[in-house]
């Protein structure tokens, strides 16, 4: 029912949990802080439809987002005129990495919430997960760039027949707006034949909504996210 997140344990140096089972949230209080006490912290995701609230919370867990999935047809997105010059490399092409220093700070995250996760700390983290996508799937992680040079990120991974758009990220000098950068790789995955592309969104990401709708995605569900932080 409880487990260590092996990725979140690495990044935060000290044992992390994930509960995969909401039965968790039905053992004992005496069990439950049992298992808890094991972690530095614990996430919990679910959809929000099948969550006993009273119940989760009762463990101590507090709500730190909701996520958003959508689904999007690559082959159906709007044309826009421009995308001012921006151009996508594959990693297959030409590898690339992406380090903490060159991302631009997320401002809808999270791990904002866990004590002691600054915007460097969080960086630090999707550095290393770049690093694993880029690694295991070098045909679907781009660089988009002009001119002027490296504009962001879109790190995606092959799932089932469809591209799930795992990452993206803007160069923290970037001067291409997240629409275009976005714009550019969708493209550049539908132009290798992707036909379909899915992921999740925090809700608070009003710029990421924006670009998602404008592109005409459908939005199918929403899952809840939950710490649990030592205390």
């Amino acid at each position: 029912m409880i487990r260590t997140h092996a990725f979140n344990t690495a990044w935060w140096g000290n044992p992390v949990g994930i509960v995969d089972n909401p039965d968790f949230f039905s053992l004992p209080k005496a069990t439950q802080s049992f298992h808890l006490e094991e972690f530095a912290w614990v996430e919990f995701k679910a959809p929000l439809d099948s969550v006993d609230l009273a119940a989760v919370h009762g463990a101590g867990f507090v709500q730190v987002d909701t996520q958003v999935r959508f689904r999007l047809g690559l082959r159906r997105l709007p044309e826009f005129s421009s995308t001012d010059g921006l151009q996508a490399v594959f990693a297959n092409d030409e590898l690339f990495q992406v380090t903490g220093d060159q991302m631009a700070n997320f401002g809808a995250e999270r791990f904002s919430f866990l004590p002691g996760a600054d915007a460097a700390r969080i960086r630090e983290r999707y550095a290393l997960w770049s690093a694993s996508l880029i690694e295991d799937n070098p045909k679907h992680c781009v660089q988009i760039r002009d001119g002027s040079g490296v504009q962001g990120w879109f790190l995606a991974a092959e799932r089932g027949g469809s591209i799930d758009l795992t990452l993206a990220m803007l160069h923290r000098n970037a001067g291409a707006s997240g629409f275009l950068v976005y714009l550019s790789a969708l493209r550049a995955y539908a132009d290798r034949g992707a036909r379909l592309g899915s992921a999740a969104f925090s809700i608070t990401n009003t710029p990421v909504h924006n670009i998602y709708a404008a592109l005409h995605a459908r939005f199918v569900s929403t899952s809840g996210c939950w710490f649990w932080t030592h205390r």
